[in-house]
């Protein structure tokens, strides 16, 4: 009987030890990932994640840092912050056999963003969570923030409130918001936006890979009134090259007495060289724009273009539509810049581009007396649709309507100045 009693003993030791030991190593986790969080953020990101303050406890942990988020449009390395605040958090690490850790965290905003807000509302804005980590590292949380309201004789500021959920696993990032109103009115006019959402879904966090959209049920100005706005955006990397895609839908639209309905708009970019739009996007960055670039930023902004064009790309617009009480607008186009195969510093517009598109507009969008004008002008014919205007360029050869319009001086003077440019650059 003694010697299974000290069995047991032994046996409730090595437990003990492990769960205590498994609670120090989720400690020691979840430093080690806000560390590499911090250390991971690009250069070229315009938040900023200092002060890391990390108290580690045998079972529990807590500790701050500050986040600063700089104008991503003003000029120079130098930004200053839109946003500042300071992350307090609390980890409890015991384990258990669903999660490493759960934690809880409380975003204040600081210095002058911080003091701004306090002024205008008259009180502190608080974002709080909770959340945890699970055995694999992924990292889950909840959030809200509750609503803000400024009011001044006929001045009105109402947001909010927000909630919403966010996850990161290794290089996947999802964040989800969501607020039923934002209203802002003054004497003279006034914005409504109710039921908004933003959603991310990125599987590169890094390189911002991935898609995001954005939805309003319905926003309201003075003489305008939209109804089931979506935009969307999305974007892939294949071997080294860039593709992505943009798409606005609006379900309705009133203006002036005016109503569209089910509008569809969408780009398309693919094949843009990686690296290239890096550097564009670094020189970027640093200037705020291209004027007065530096003579090393001009190599590498002429260098970066250089490498676009003569690796190709295809831009296009593969949907275009609408309609009015009065008809619908329906359209494409494509255009597509391959690359030069036999000599890339030898451009050759019959040869590299091509494009093509149409347009419909179906019965009476346009005037009669206008219509007249645009079919005895060459720039569209009838169709059982209703006009219709359309173009290719293929084979240096450019079809409008089905005319064949004579191009070949401007293609002259196109390959002389690409020429040029792919020489000796801009």
């Amino acid at each position: 009987m003694k010697k299974i009693l000290i069995s047991a003993v032994i046996i409730v030791l090595i437990a003990v030890g492990a769960w205590s030991g498994a609670g120090i190593y989720a400690g020691v986790h979840v430093e080690k990932t806000l560390i590499a969080f911090i250390n991971q953020l690009p250069e070229r990101s315009p938040m900023r994640v200092v002060d890391l303050k990390h108290n580690r406890g045998l079972m529990a942990s807590s500790g701050q840092f500050t986040i600063h988020y700089a104008d991503p449009q003003a000029q120079g390395t130098n930004r200053p912050d839109l946003v500042t605040a300071v992350v307090n958090y609390e980890v409890d690490h015991l384990m258990s056999w669903t999660y490493m850790a759960e934690f809880t965290w409380h975003l204040t905003p600081a210095d002058a963003f911080g003091e701004n807000l306090k002024t205008l509302f008259g009180t502190n804005f608080n974002v709080s969570g909770q959340g945890t980590v699970d055995w694999q590292g992924a990292t889950q949380s909840d959030f809200a923030a509750p609503a803000l309201r400024y009011e001044q004789g006929t001045d009105l500021l109402a947001l909010g409130p927000w909630q919403g959920d966010m996850l990161m696993n290794g290089p996947i990032f999802n964040l989800f918001i969501e607020s039923p109103a934002v209203d802002i009115q003054s004497q003279d006019t006034f914005l409504k936006v109710t039921n908004m959402s933003f959603k991310v879904d990125l599987t590169d966090r890094l390189n911002g890979v991935g898609a995001s959209t954005l939805k309003i049920e319905d926003v309201s100005f003075p003489t305008t009134n939209v109804q089931g706005f979506t935009f969307k955006a999305s974007n892939e990397l294949n071997q080294g090259f860039l593709n992505f895609e943009v798409e606005k839908q609006i379900k309705k639209v009133e203006f002036v007495g005016q109503t569209v309905t089910d509008v569809d708009v969408a780009l398309s970019v693919k094949h843009l060289n990686q690296q290239s739009i890096n550097e564009l996007s670094n020189v970027l960055n640093q200037t705020g724009n291209f004027d007065n670039l530096t003579a090393e930023q001009q190599q590498i902004v002429q260098a970066a273009t250089v490498r676009l064009i003569e690796d190709g790309f295809a831009v296009s617009i593969p949907k275009l539509q609408a309609q009015t009480e009065r008809g619908m607008i329906e359209g494409s186009s494509v255009f597509n810049l391959s690359a030069n195969t036999v000599d890339p510093n030898v451009f050759d517009a019959a040869k590299q581009v091509k494009a093509e598109g149409k347009l419909t507009v179906a019965r009476m969008i346009m005037p009669p007396e206008y219509e007249g004008l645009v079919q005895m002008l060459g720039l569209a014919t009838r169709s059982d649709k209703g006009l219709q205007s359309q173009f290719s360029f293929v084979d240096g050869k450019l079809l409008v309507n089905g005319r064949n319009i004579d191009v070949n001086m401007q293609l002259q003077r196109i390959n002389q100045a690409m020429t040029d440019f792919l020489v000796k650059g801009p």
